[in-house]
Parts: structure tokens; sequence; C-alpha cells
């Protein structure tokens, strides 16, 4: 099965794969805080995954629950990278969980805006996602 992503609802599912647990999870964003306090899910939220898991999975009675995780994002409100250059440094963050996915075509990004100083604005407001057209 592959990874299933429920964009309208916001929840993704990563299959059992080689031994690995059903991974669950949620697409919320709270926008608050700090990534050094300690995190845990609440029974609520547990619930809730577990409800919008049985809407979409059938058989899902058939999974337990393991431990529950949280994390923490770089996340932007409206969910954009943010590539930035100045004289000294290149900066990348906002990847929203999604680094995995876009790392390597933000890091192409990011080496041109350093190849091709003339073009790093345009690649910036591509990155960012002011542009459809690619920079470069």
């Amino acid at each position: 099965m592959p990874m299933m992503l429920d964009i309208d609802n916001g929840i993704y599912v990563v299959p059992p794969v080689g031994g690995t647990a059903l991974k669950v999870g949620d697409h919320e964003f709270s926008m608050v805080g700090n990534p050094d306090d300690p995190r845990e899910s609440t029974p609520a939220e547990q619930a809730a995954m577990a409800a919008a898991c049985r809407q979409r999975i059938n058989d899902f009675s058939r999974y337990e629950f393991g431990p529950a995780r949280v994390c923490f994002y770089t996340v932007q409100p409206n969910e954009r990278f943010i590539l930035t250059k100045n004289e000294k440094t290149t900066v990348m963050t906002g990847f929203s969980g999604h680094g995995f996915k876009f790392g390597a075509l933000m890091g192409e990004a990011a080496a041109e805006t350093i190849l091709s100083p003339d073009r790093a604005s345009a690649i910036q407001e591509w990155a960012a996602g002011n542009s459809d057209t690619p920079a470069y």
C-alpha cells in the first residue's frame, strides 16, 4: 500500500513496512509552543485521530495504538518555504515537515542563489510560492 494523504481532512497514513508500525498523523499546526518544552498528545487528540482513521481505513479496528508522539515543525502560516540569502549566508526553513520530499529541489534552488546572485530574488519568490514559474 502506498502512503495515503487525505488533504481535505488533514490526515496521512504511512503503511507498515518491514516490521515497522502503521503510522498515522494529522496535518494540523497550532503555531504555538516551544520545542524545548515537553509535549505529549492528549487522550482527546488520540481519540480524534482514531476516529479519523476509522472513517478512512477499512478494518482499522485490527490495529492497536502504540505510543503517540508529537512533532514540532518549522512551519509558516501559508506552508510556504523560506529561502533567504545575504552576502555570507543562505538559509532555508519553513518546510512544514515536508523537507524530506522537497529537500533536493530546495537544495538545488539554494545553490542557484549562490551561483547566480542576480537571480536570487526571483528564486526566493518562487520558493515562497509567489511565482508559478521556476526561477532556474
